[in-house]
């Protein structure tokens, strides 16, 4: 929770099936809720919001890890690979960062 939003995940795992997620952001003072991309594969962790609703979480899906954003306008992949630490995950300031292969990394938002 940041300043008047809120963000949550759904999962969906179905037997033999990879897992789905999708991310809501909603404002916690008049309930409406941001516009959200469909549910995309794989399984969310370290789930982020700041006070303008953008939402950053960490998608790990088999060996592979993705640092995703969810804006007012569009769902954004910022990097993608093995060595994404996933507890870095981080908002400020309209960035967002995190550690990969040791090194800092960052995405204005």
């Amino acid at each position: 929770m940041a300043g008047a939003y809120v963000a949550y995940k759904s999962e969906e795992c179905e037997r033999g099936e990879e897992c789905t997620t999708t991310i809501f952001v909603v404002n916690g003072v008049t309930g409406r809720y941001r516009p959200r991309p469909g549910p995309v594969a794989g399984v969310a962790s370290a789930l982020r919001v700041n006070a303008d609703g953008v939402a950053a979480y960490i998608d790990t899906r088999d060996e592979t890890i993705a640092v995703r954003a969810v804006t007012r306008s569009s769902a954004l992949v910022l990097a993608e690979s093995t060595e994404i630490d996933p507890s870095s995950l981080a908002l400020g300031n309209g960035w967002i960062y995190w550690t990969e292969a040791d090194r800092p990394r960052s995405a204005s938002i």
